[in-house]
């Protein structure tokens, strides 16, 4: 799918509720929801759970999101901050249970799905990752405009 058709795919298959600069996509045909807090200097990814059936991943969705809540909000720029707010995939919280610095960002953007999908997120938007911490079920990552 061209950017284009999964930005279509989004449009059309999903409902979109916001409140200020935090938005909610749901799916219509699926059990996909997506719900984030853009800012500015910070987003904050909240809920992201996406039905394997989807066609589309979070970072189209993430591009979708904020497209229209910086529209809504008047705001422009990349983020320095990404929070991964109140992680519960299991995997994700053992596999890096206790790391820090570099063995946590190798680990978390590696071995994790969290860390892939904010990869792919991160690379969209044509930033760099330039630490991860983690503050109990929390990961804060901090980017780049490269």
């Amino acid at each position: 799918m061209s950017h284009e058709e999964k930005m279509q795919y989004i449009h059309d298959n999903f409902q979109h509720e916001m409140a200020g600069n935090i938005i909610s996509s749901y799916g219509v045909n699926s059990d996909s929801v997506f719900t984030n807090k853009y800012q500015s200097k910070t987003w904050e990814f909240r809920n992201n759970e996406r039905d394997p059936a989807e066609p589309i991943y979070m970072s189209d969705i993430v591009v979708y999101q904020y497209d229209r809540v910086s529209k809504a909000c008047h705001f422009n720029g990349m983020p320095d901050t990404i929070i991964r707010d109140s992680v519960t995939n299991e995997n994700t919280l053992a596999l890096t249970e206790g790391l820090r610095g570099q063995e946590l960002y190798d680990v978390f953007f590696k071995f994790t799905a969290n860390g892939k999908s904010t990869k792919r997120i991160i690379d969209a938007f044509n930033l760099k990752a330039i630490s991860v911490e983690r503050d109990d079920d929390d990961f804060i990552i901090t980017v780049s405009h490269s």
